[in-house]
């Protein structure tokens, strides 16, 4: 599940106390975040879109950030949550040096983040219902980064819990059902060789014939493969 916060600058802006003099050139435009669930908690891909001029500082780093809602609060609105929490720094998902140019309205991927469903729980102080908003800003070489955020992404932990407990349930109940489905084929495969065989085994024996010999009043059955009356005896007529 995603769900996204598409900021107003107004909530945004507030000052970093070093590099106010950066051009705009300088510096990547606002960051988005995009978050999904997985089967250890979410995903997040940070991205920037391109304004068509070329950055006088190569891209560095995204730096990823957490905001806890406050409780009963809206979870859409962006002014419910607590301030910044810094999470980690992951490097530039793209080789984007300076002087490049790209054309603009270009999404460009600058890195993404795994947060385990621990991980989350520990920024809510281990409250299950809690919700957390995810924000990233991205840096230059110069360490300069637009103090405006742009789209962030909301997750509820107990939706969390929540799909990642079905999405694993279904993997197992997929692997349980192949693994029925393969057993049944190879014992359906087994049995059809064992009537097979069988089948051959009684086309190629050898069929047993019985005879009856006589001597005098006395008779004698004989089987074999090639039935022969013992010395005295005659074999009677059929």
């Amino acid at each position: 599940m995603k769900r996204f916060l598409k900021i107003p600058v107004t909530f945004l802006v507030f000052v970093f106390s070093a590099h106010t003099t950066a051009n705009a050139a300088d510096i990547a435009p606002p960051t988005n975040v995009n978050c999904s669930i997985t089967l250890t908690g979410a995903k997040c891909s940070a991205s920037i879109t391109s304004t068509g001029s070329s950055l006088t500082n190569a891209l560095s780093k995204t730096e990823w950030y957490i905001s806890i809602l406050t409780p009963g609060a809206a979870p859409t609105d962006v002014s419910s949550y607590g301030p910044e929490i810094f999470v980690k720094s992951t490097e530039s998902g793209v080789g984007i040096g300076s002087g490049v140019s790209i054309g603009a309205g270009v999404l460009i991927g600058t890195g993404s983040i795994d947060l385990s469903y621990e991980t989350l729980l520990g920024f809510t102080k281990n409250d299950s219902q809690g919700t957390v908003l995810i924000s990233a800003r991205t840096f230059n070489s110069a360490n300069e980064a637009t103090p405006v955020f742009g789209q962030r992404s909301y997750l509820a932990l107990s939706e969390v819990k929540a799909l990642m407990t079905a999405e694993a349930k279904a993997i197992a109940d997929k692997a349980a059902a192949e693994l029925k489905a393969k057993q049944e084929a190879e014992a359906k495969a087994a049995a059809e060789l064992t009537a097979k065989q069988e089948a051959a085994a009684k086309a190629t024996a050898v069929k047993k014939t019985t005879i009856t010999c006589v001597k005098g009043k006395l008779t004698k059955k004989v089987t074999s493969i090639s039935p022969k009356c013992p010395a005295g005896y005659k074999k009677k007529a059929q």
